[in-house]
């Protein structure tokens, strides 16, 4: 079978810091943030949990597609910063949500999560 992408959610924080931030925060020089990241700017927060970015994400999909709550049966979550270990991050998220046919899990895999996550949502489909 089959599987492809029909839509895309995000969610991005409103705060920006800088490399400037990154250096003072961290003791590093300025440049070498740069230099080992490729990264200039990030999105910050401090009151949000990682499931409420989450959360923040699912209902901006939702808001594009006419899937509804009750059709969703996976939350697979790829973050490196997860909010405990147990319960897992995704189950927390389905629970914001009321996602009461969903089962999920967080994929602890760093910057390829994203690509994890699609692998195995694959097979699962």
């Amino acid at each position: 079978m089959k599987a492809k992408s029909s839509a895309i959610g995000y969610y991005v924080p409103e705060q920006i810091i800088d490399n400037k931030f990154i250096a003072k925060r961290y003791d590093i020089e300025l440049k070498s943030v740069y230099a080992r990241s490729g990264i200039s700017t990030r999105r910050y927060v401090t009151t949000q949990s990682t499931s409420d970015l989450a959360v923040e994400a699912i209902n901006n999909l939702l808001s594009k597609t006419s899937v509804q709550k009750s059709e969703i049966d996976c939350l697979l979550l790829g973050t490196i910063t997860p909010e405990s270990f147990a319960p897992s991050t995704a189950t927390i998220a389905i629970q914001k949500l009321q996602l009461n046919n969903a089962f999920g899990m967080d994929l602890s895999a760093a910057c390829s999560g994203f690509c994890y996550a699609l692998e195995l949502g694959k097979m699962y489909i």
